[in-house]
C-alpha cells in the first residue's frame, strides 16, 4: 500500500502496488498474478506491464528475466461501502506451478457522512415580545453514507427572552425540547424542523443550531442573523359625548 490509510472513508481511493521478482536461474514465462479483493472496493486504475483483466482481477504478466528481475503494477481501487477492505494476491509461472502468496493489511472504512445545517427565521419583522415566531432548519447529508443518530442541537442568543413551543419535520414527526434526534438521514437526502418559538420579552434574539451524527461528530453549525424583539405595547383610544347631547346651539359646551 503506498497511499495514506489511516482514515480511509467510503468514496475514497487506496494504492497497492504489486511487485513480483523473479529470484532463480531461469527466466519464468506465464506469470499470472490472480488479485483476491474484498467485495466493497473496485480496481478503478491498473499501470503495469503485461495485461489486467477486471473481470477476473488476474494480471498476466507473460515473462520475467531470471535473477532478481523483477515487475509491478499499480492498482488504485475506489472504496464503496463501509468495512474492511482485504487483499490478497498470489502467483505462479509455466516453470512453478506452485501458488506464491502475499497478503496487504487490512484496511478499515468509515462511512462518509457530511453535514450541512441552515437556519433562517421565516417571520417577518417587525417582531413584538409576546407573540411566536416561526424558524426552519434543513440538515443535508451530502455524503455518500446514511447518517445516524442525528442530533441537533438549538441555542437562542441574545437579551430576549424565548422559549421553544414545538418542532416538527417535514412528515410531522415531533421533538422536544432543544436537543433533537433525527434517526437517520440518507446520502444525499435532507430533513426540514419547523420550530415555533414564543418571545416572551423584548430585547434582540439570534438562533444558533449545531448538527453532528454518529459518523461525523465533528459539529456543524449555522446562526441566524440578530433581530431586535420590541415591546408588546396595544394603545387604545376611544371618545364619546356625556349626558347624550345629540344637538347643539352656538355657545354650547360639550363634555
Amino acid at each position: 500500500i503506498t497511499s495514506d490509510v489511516s482514515n480511509i472513508h467510503v468514496g475514497d481511493s487506496i494504492i497497492y502496488v504489486i511487485t513480483v521478482t523473479n529470484n532463480g536461474n531461469s527466466t519464468a514465462t506465464g506469470v499470472n498474478v490472480t488479485e483476491y479483493l474484498s467485495n466493497i472496493a473496485v480496481v478503478t486504475s491498473a499501470v503495469g506491464p503485461g495485461t489486467w483483466d477486471n473481470d477476473t482481477g488476474i494480471w498476466h504478466v507473460g515473462s520475467i528475466a531470471a535473477n532478481g528481475a523483477s515487475v509491478q503494477l499499480t492498482l488504485t481501487v475506489r472504496v464503496t461501502n463501509t468495512g474492511t477492505v482485504k487483499n490478497n494476491v498470489s502467483t505462479n509461472s509455466n516453470e512453478n506451478k506452485t501458488l506464491v502468496n502475499a497478503t496487504a493489511p487490512n484496511v478499515p472504512v468509515g462511512a462518509d457522512v457530511k453535514l450541512n445545517i441552515s437556519k433562517k427565521l421565516v417571520t417577518a419583522e417587525p417582531i413584538y415580545a409576546d407573540v411566536n415566531i416561526t424558524y426552519t432548519v434543513v440538515i443535508t447529508n451530502n455524503g455518500v453514507s446514511e447518517a445516524t443518530n442525528v442530533e441537533v442541537t438549538d441555542v437562542f442568543k441574545g437579551t430576549a427572552v424565548a422559549e421553544i413551543v414545538s418542532c416538527k419535520d417535514q412528515a410531522g414527526n415531533s421533538y422536544s425540547g432543544s436537543v433533537w434526534t433525527i434517526s437517520s438521514i440518507a446520502a444525499g437526502d435532507s430533513v426540514t424542523l419547523t420550530v415555533i418559538v414564543h418571545v416572551t420579552a423584548e430585547g434582540t434574539i439570534a438562533n444558533n443550531v449545531t448538527g453532528k451524527s454518529d459518523e461525523n461528530d465533528t459539529p456543524v453549525t449555522n446562526e441566524t442573523p440578530e433581530v431586535k424583539v420590541l415591546p408588546d405595547v396595544r394603545l387604545n383610544v376611544t371618545k364619546s359625548v356625556e349626558n347624550g347631547v345629540t344637538e347643539v346651539y352656538v355657545g354650547d359646551s360639550i363634555v
